[in-house]
This record gives C-alpha cells, sequence and structure tokens, in this order.
C-alpha cells in the first residue's frame, strides 16, 4: 500500500528517536562528562586515603568520635563506597545506582556530622557535602551522557539491533530473516495473535 511504513523506515526512525531520548546534545553530554570527573576524582581520593592513610580501623575510631551508629559498619561502607563509586563515576558505569549510593552516604554525613557546624567547610559545616551529595543525585537522575564506557556495551535490545542490521543499528538495514511487522488478529473484537501485514483478517 502507498505510504505504508517499511520495516527499514521504521527501525531508522526508532533508532533516531531513541539516540536522541538517550543522549541528547553533544554538549550536554560533554558538561556530564566534566562533572562525573570533577565528583569522581574526589570521591576516589577520599576513599582512598581512608584505605591508604587512615586504615578501615582508624576510619571507624573517626567515625565513632563523629557519634555516628554502626561505626565500623559505616566506615566501612562510606570508604567502599566513596573509592569504587569515585571509579564508576570516572568511568561512566553504574551512575545511577552508584548516584543514589553516594547521596544518601553524603546525606547522613551531612545531617549526623556537619549540621551543627553551619554551612561554610571552612568552620566543618555543610557546604562540601551538600555540593557533592547534590552533584551525584544530579547523575542518579541524568545518567552518565554519551562519553561513557556503559555507552560501548550493547544493551540486550540493541544487541539484537545489531545483530539484525549488518551494517550497525543505524543504517537502518534490516537483514531478510528479520520478523515482519505484525498486527492484532481478532476474535469476536478480543485480540488474539498477530498476523503479518497484508494478511487477510481472519474471524472464528
Amino acid at each position: 500500500m502507498t505510504g505504508a511504513p517499511t520495516p527499514t523506515t521504521d527501525t531508522a526512525r526508532a533508532t533516531s528517536s531513541t539516540a536522541v531520548q538517550h543522549d541528547g546534545a553533544p554538549s550536554v553530554s560533554v558538561g556530564l562528562l566534566i562533572l562525573r570527573l570533577a565528583l569522581g576524582i574526589t570521591f576516589v581520593m577520599h576513599g582512598w586515603r581512608k584505605f591508604s592513610e587512615w586504615g578501615l580501623g582508624g576510619t571507624a575510631q573517626s567515625v565513632d568520635g563523629m557519634d555516628i551508629p554502626a561505626p565500623e559498619a559505616s566506615a566501612v561502607f562510606t570508604a567502599v563506597v566513596e573509592l569504587a563509586g569515585g571509579i564508576a563515576l570516572i568511568l561512566g558505569s553504574l551512575t545511577r545506582i552508584t548516584g543514589v549510593l553516594l547521596a544518601l552516604a553524603m546525606a547522613g554525613v551531612l545531617v549526623l556530622v556537619h549540621a551543627p557546624a553551619g554551612f561554610f567547610a571552612s568552620d566543618g559545616g555543610i557546604e562540601l557535602v551538600m555540593v557533592l551529595g547534590a552533584g551525584v543525585l544530579a547523575l542518579a537522575f541524568t545518567g552518565p551522557g554519551r562519553y561513557a564506557v556503559a555507552r560501548a556495551l550493547p544493551s540486550r535490545g540493541g544487541a539484537q539491533a545489531w545483530a539484525r542490521c549488518p551494517n550497525g543499528p543505524m543504517t537502518g538495514a534490516v537483514t531478510s530473516d528479520a520478523p515482519p511487522l505484525t498486527r492484532p488478529r481478532y476474535k469476536r473484537g478480543v485480540a488474539m495473535d498477530h498476523a503479518p501485514l497484508g494478511a487477510r483478517r481472519r474471524y472464528a
């Protein structure tokens, strides 16, 4: 039929729409990359310091002196999340989960340790942890952007699209073994299964 959508057209349109939705403007991804690197390096340095300089025992003693509940568990959680989370942010891997975990860690430190000291970091206030927590929480909502390791790893759907498009999914060249577009087949007005487009509608 004239004007009927073809598999090639639909594949290219869906791929283009998905790319625009997830990637956004290149400048946005550059901004997210800068944010990820700045936050990631900061958290790596703090996390590594807890392991290499203070040790988990010394970190636990410091946490205990701040009247934080379960100091040993809190010290391990904070050190691991900061170090591993910082690396994940730099690479752009598991960014949303990492952002949530780091934001929770910063929220706990902000409320339990820094809030009584006021705002400015020079006085031990919430300034630094608030900025760090807000940054990683923003990444939890936005994701890493296009310049990330996660973007180089095809998802399940992306791998299927690549397999069906020998020249890459952006070409829209679908092979002959790709399943045809389908439409519902009805039985007394109720959708049953799917039949290929162009097939005669059958009723029981």
